[in-house]
This record gives structure tokens, C-alpha cells and sequence, in this order.
């Protein structure tokens, strides 16, 4: 797939250019701009973008809000959010505006990496298109298949799973979960705490995310994410 020029969106210039050197890194060539006004700029005369990368703290209003605003004006462009820490409130409300991904700085080559496959990887035609007024079983299909995507290592297929799971029911803990073990299994330990901590605010006795979180903030790590067993078998419909 090919994804340059990228539109860089980030008010710290010495951050910025290190990003700009690890897009490099990937064979990317990327647009820095310090602002939301410069970023929709870009984007208004800049018609072959296809991938952007926006810090959270962006000024004036925020990176969510231009997250949102590109969402809706450029609904081909595919959206990544920027943070320097793991917050739970930013990686959700980022995923369901329709960012592609949340990644915590600063931006590695491996993390990068990964990105890109996911991003390269074209929608599986076996599976239909989420339904908001699909049936639980749907959902529950979902889950399970990017449950035993991840088991098998497909991570790309079953990053697409879950997050259609996620579109589909982001009240319930089990895809916050998938997203977290993928956000690790792409190289960083750190992006995936998030999700884990939305599975809990969802369902505080949820063990699986419980047990991934204390891990993921035990260092060293030295196990596997754990994932969830009920995903091999049957899922109850749920409010």
C-alpha cells in the first residue's frame, strides 16, 4: 500500500522531527504542521493523503476534535492518534471517532512496522460489514474470530475483527481486551494498557484484562498476554 505523503500533526517540533524520522525510517514521507488550522489545510489541498498522524495535546482545541473534524470531511484518510501517556479516555474516544489506531510516544520502527502491515492488509470479503442493528450473534461471531485470528498470529485480520466487534458493541469488555493483546503483540507494552483499563470501566471484575493490566505494569514482562477463555466457547447475549 502505498501511503505517502503522510500529514503529521504535532506542536512539539523536536518531537515532531523525531517522528518525521521514524516515518522515514518506514519509507514514509511525512507533512509537519504544529496546528489543527495548518492540518485541514494541508488535507484541503493535499488530495492523495491517505494517513495521518495526530497528537492528542494539538492545538488550539485538541487533537480529538480534529481527529473528529477529518473524520467527517475526509472519511478516506486514515487516522492514527498520538499521546505521550496511555490514557484510557483518549485511546477509546480516539477508536471510536474512527481513528485506525492509538500509539503512545515516542513512535518506533517495530510499532511502525506493525501499523503498516494492519494498514496494507485488505478487508477480509468473508466477513460482512458490521450492522448497527445486527443481531448478538454477530457480535459474539466477531470476537471469537479475532479471538482465534490472534491465536493463530494473523494479527493484521484480527486487529480488523475486533475493532469491527468494538464498532458493533463498545459496551461490553471482550474486544478491549483483543485490542490491548494486539497493541502488545505489535511491540509496545505500554499501548495496550488502555484498552485493558476500558475493559474495566466496562466490567471491573472482567479477569483476563484484569490480569493483563497488572502484567503490563509489572515489568519485566516475561509471559504472554492472557487471552480470554470464554472466546473458545459461549458468550452470553449481555445488556
Amino acid at each position: 500500500m502505498h501511503l505517502s505523503p503522510v500529514l503529521l500533526a504535532d506542536g512539539n517540533a523536536e518531537e515532531c522531527q523525531a517522528e518525521v524520522e521514524a516515518l522515514a525510517g518506514q519509507g514514509l514521507e511525512a507533512t509537519c504542521v504544529a496546528t489543527s488550522t495548518e492540518a485541514l489545510a494541508v488535507l484541503d489541498h493535499q488530495a492523495t493523503c491517505e494517513l495521518a498522524f495526530i497528537d492528542v495535546a494539538l492545538a488550539p482545541a485538541g487533537g480529538l476534535a480534529l481527529l473528529d473534524e477529518v473524520s467527517r470531511r475526509y472519511p478516506a484518510v486514515r487516522l492514527v492518534l498520538l499521546a505521550r501517556h496511555p490514557e484510557v479516555s483518549s485511546a477509546v474516544d480516539a477508536m471510536r471517532a474512527g481513528a485506525t489506531d492509538f500509539l503512545v510516544k515516542p513512535l518506533t520502527g517495530p510499532v511502525l512496522a506493525a501499523l503498516l502491515v494492519r494498514l496494507s492488509v485488505e478487508l477480509d470479503p468473508v466477513v460482512a460489514p458490521v450492522d448497527p442493528w445486527s443481531s448478538p450473534e454477530t457480535w459474539r461471531a466477531l470476537v471469537r474470530a479475532a479471538n482465534e485470528a490472534i491465536r493463530q498470529h494473523r494479527d493484521a485480520e484480527a486487529w480488523r475483527l475486533a475493532r469491527r466487534a468494538l464498532a458493533l458493541r463498545p459496551d461490553r469488555p471482550q474486544a478491549y481486551l483483543l485490542l490491548g493483546i494486539l497493541a502488545e503483540r505489535a511491540g509496545d507494552r505500554i499501548s495496550g494498557q488502555p484498552f485493558y483499563r476500558a475493559a474495566l470501566d466496562i466490567d471491573p471484575t472482567y479477569g483476563p484484562a484484569r490480569d493483563n493490566l497488572h502484567r503490563a505494569t509489572h515489568p519485566p514482562v516475561r509471559r504472554a498476554p492472557t487471552l480470554d477463555p470464554a472466546l473458545d466457547s459461549t458468550l452470553g447475549d449481555g445488556p
